[in-house]
């Protein structure tokens, strides 16, 4: 007995060791980039989406916070599903609405009413999360380090050049502008920091924060934004589209 206890002990040093040196041989570059090209290939996921706005102009501060939670159902297939249970905070008051989403439409449902919206690539509801989740150029990783969390994640920590940051996430930045003005801005990013949690291979969390100055009609406005991506589920995620949301009004 004695023996066959200490031969199961080395076989889990063995295997312990293993997953060590196979965790270890990964550099922050490719952990990333395998966790995110995975992470993209998931048919059904579920998560929490937010981006927080914090405005100071002329004085005064503002804060506009959007968050989502998500649920794609089948996302890499033709029959796609979504939910969108949106809560967007603005000046002290709350705005929900839930959008569900098929390979052709939008369906919205509000206090407003419910309406219908034929899917474009502005209104594609799975973009939302590819907004934020980005892969990174090869030189960003230079001097970065695998940091082991206690939540049992791995994660990196990294700064992106203004000029840098401005290519990879144009999106995300249009989502900002266009939520704090409606007129043309000239924007200037500072202070980006991209901070990524994987676990199992996956992406965990994916957290940006960074400082924006705005010029609006000749004002001038700085703004701390943090936008984030939290994955809740992997697979066994399911859609169910509201019943008659085929008999919605149609925006134009």
């Amino acid at each position: 007995m004695k023996r066959i206890v200490s031969l199961v002990l080395a076989l889990c040093m063995l295997v312990g060791v293993a997953l060590s040196l196979t965790a270890c041989s990964q550099t922050p570059e490719e952990m990333v980039t395998k966790a995110v090209a995975k992470t993209n290939e998931l048919d059904d996921y579920a998560g929490k989406m937010k981006i927080l706005m914090s405005m100071k102009m002329s004085g005064q501060e503002m804060e506009v916070n959007m968050i989502s939670n998500m649920k794609v159902q089948n996302a890499t297939g033709d029959d796609v599903k979504t939910q969108v249970d949106l809560e967007m905070e603005l000046l002290g008051s709350k705005i929900r609405m839930t959008s569900y989403s098929d390979k052709e439409w939008v369906y919205m449902v509000s206090s407003d009413g419910n309406y219908k919206q034929k899917i474009t690539e502005d209104a594609d509801e799975i973009n939302q999360m590819d907004s934020i989740i980005k892969d990174l150029p090869d030189d960003l990783f230079e001097g970065i380090e695998v940091v082991k969390e206690e939540d049992g994640t791995n994660s990196v920590t990294i700064e992106i050049p203004d000029d840098v940051f401005n290519d990879i996430y144009e999106e995300l930045l249009k989502t900002v502008t266009e939520n704090l003005s409606t007129a043309d801005v000239k924007v200037q990013i500072s202070d980006a920091v991209v901070k990524i949690n994987v676990k199992d291979d996956l992406i965990s969390t994916y957290d940006i924060t960074f400082a924006m100055t705005m010029v609006i009609s000749g004002v001038t406005a700085t703004v701390d934004v943090t936008a984030s991506c939290e994955f809740t589920q992997y697979g066994g995620v399911s859609v169910e589209l509201p019943a008659g949301c085929e008999n919605f009004v149609e925006m134009k």
